[in-house]
């Protein structure tokens, strides 16, 4: 199981109310305990998961993140060309926001199995099983 975060299912596994973060948990440990079970997102959440606990100087959270893309394992992926490229195309036929279609693009070039999102509107992505966690 090739298990694809957005920023928003890293979110809710940190900040969410208990039950989202038992559910969120639950399909990462999943993916982890499956054959060839890996864990990724892009190098963009990066981005998008910091900007609070700066923004409030959260340093514990900030802490949890860091964590979380330099030791624990998850596979953080590159945006490389290819991934733009995509990313372009889904931008350009589905009217997705920018971060949202190079997540979109990162998981289809990795061959994600699933895409854990809280974002409804992510599951008209041709090509890619959208999971929806929600709040």
């Amino acid at each position: 199981m090739r298990l694809y975060l957005d920023s928003n299912a890293i979110i809710y596994a940190h900040e969410g109310s208990a039950d989202v973060q038992s559910r969120v948990a639950s399909r990462v440990l999943e993916a982890c305990l499956s054959p060839g079970g890996i864990v990724m997102t892009s190098l963009i959440a990066c981005l998008e998961v910091r900007v609070l606990p700066v923004r409030t100087q959260n340093q514990r959270l900030l802490e949890h993140y860091e964590f979380l893309f330099h030791r624990s394992g998850l596979q953080v992926l590159a945006i490389t060309p290819h991934v733009i490229e995509r990313a372009t195309a889904i931008r350009a036929s589905h009217g997705f926001r920018t971060p949202d279609s190079i997540h979109l693009a990162t998981a289809l070039v990795a061959g994600a199995d699933a895409f854990l999102t809280g974002d409804r509107a992510l599951a008209k992505c041709p090509g890619l099983n959208v999971e929806i966690v929600t709040t």
